[in-house]
């Protein structure tokens, strides 16, 4: 998984600095078909002109590739505009790559912490990492696409390296 890969080195050696997004989401906006009917499940129904900004929390169950839902988790405010007259989405986001780990027996789970999951152990030992030099770091993506076939475009078969 290559942009899964990027991410992680990046946490490793990044410093924390910030991640740039822009072609990744560009390549998602136009051949994940998850995120795009994500998106387009948000427009309203029967608009042509104008334009029309909302924003959501993307889930992981809304990608339907892998690779970027192991790269980016969820994005807790995905942002988007609509432009009918210009026939454009136009799509941002700014969210925090951080692992969570999952210890009920440490501490009172809260309604909207993650529940376990089988990478419960992979997540602690990236927290560990910060002892030696690792460091969270925001995600930064914006991009613009044409407003056609964010829904149900078909599904490309073969991603390129990000």
């Amino acid at each position: 998984m290559p942009l899964a890969r990027r991410h992680v080195d990046w946490y490793l050696e990044g410093k924390g600095k910030d991640f740039d997004e822009n072609k990744a989401l560009k390549i998602i906006l136009e051949k994940d078909d998850g995120v795009r009917a994500a998106i387009g499940r948000r427009l309203p129904d029967g608009q042509s002109t104008g334009a029309y900004r909302n924003y959501f929390k993307l889930e992981q169950k809304h990608y339907a590739t892998e690779d970027v839902r192991n790269s980016w988790g969820a994005i807790d405010h995905l942002d988007f505009e609509a432009d009918f007259d210009a026939q454009t989405l136009h799509v941002w986001f700014k969210d925090r790559y951080e692992w969570h780990p999952y210890y009920p027996d440490l501490y009172d789970v809260q309604e909207d912490d993650s529940p376990p999951r089988p990478t419960n152990c992979l997540h602690a030992a990236f927290v560990e990492m910060k002892l030696f030099g690792a460091a969270d770091f925001w995600m930064v993506g914006e991009a613009t696409v044409p407003l056609k076939g964010i829904v149900g475009a078909p599904q490309a078969t073969r991603w390129p390296d990000w």
